[in-house]
């Protein structure tokens, strides 16, 4: 009887002392934040900031997008930044603090920050940026304008390069606004403007062949006078002339 007291006591101080072994060793053995299990109520919360983006941009036009101000309210770390943006059916996604991305699409682009802090407890923020193709209203498109003059402080009316040519007369034309253009000579002229050469000429041959009726009418009638003139002198003299 006292042997099984013994047992039963040793087994029961067996079972103390190995719990208060979990106890104690327990929370050193989560070195990584992987391990870390989730928290049912969190003390310190994430808080994704999204740094403030135009409402509109340039179609084809870089931005940042600046989730580096976000934080944990109770001092932790942030581990991981998600971001998604969506235009329409497409979207895309990217790791990373700090975002370059080019809005290169026309229409309403949605993003997303989800940020995640050491203990796996996340925060969201959402914001919207519509790309449009003309922002300053100059009728070129701001991609051109930045492409060839690296400004959009250039007027549609004005001449960047300085060669006789307006801005928008050289997004018509495709050529370069950032490099002076040889004025064109005549025969350049007729060469790029021959429907208006032709349409003159046109013009000029069908008034002629118009006119040649009219004249020709006007010499009969002046060919009648003639006869009648000379007809009429021959009798005068028929008259004159002594009996």
């Amino acid at each position: 009887m006292k042997g099984i007291c013994c047992r039963t006591a040793a087994v029961l101080a067996f079972v103390v002392t190995l719990s208060a072994y979990v106890l104690v060793t327990t929370p050193s053995e989560f070195n990584d934040p992987k391990d870390v299990p989730a928290r049912v109520s969190a003390v310190g919360d994430p808080v994704a900031v999204i740094a403030p983006l135009p409402d509109y941009v340039s179609n084809g036009s870089w931005y940042d997008l600046d989730g580096t101000g976000s934080y944990d309210t109770n001092g932790g770390l942030i581990r991981d930044w998600f971001w998604e943006i969506s235009l329409g059916t497409t979207n895309e996604t990217s790791h990373a603090s700090l975002h370059r991305y080019m809005f290169k699409e026309l229409g309403l682009y949605k993003i997303t920050l989800t940020v995640t802090d050491s203990q796996y407890q996340s925060n969201r923020s959402f914001t919207a940026v519509v790309s449009v193709l003309d922002k300053d209203g100059d009728n070129m498109p701001d991609w051109w304008e930045l492409s060839y003059m690296d400004t959009m402080n250039e007027t549609s009316s004005g001449d960047f390069d300085g060669d006789g040519y307006t801005n928008l007369e050289e997004y018509a034309s495709g050529t370069d606004p950032s490099v002076r253009d040889a004025q064109p000579n005549f025969v350049d002229e007729m060469v790029s403007h021959w429907y208006v050469f032709v349409l003159v000429a046109a013009v000029i041959i069908g008034a002629a062949l118009s006119t040649l009726p009219l004249l020709r009418r006007r010499r009969k009638v002046e060919e009648k006078k003639k006869i009648a003139a000379a007809i009429a002198i021959e009798k005068a003299l028929e008259q004159e002339e002594p009996k």
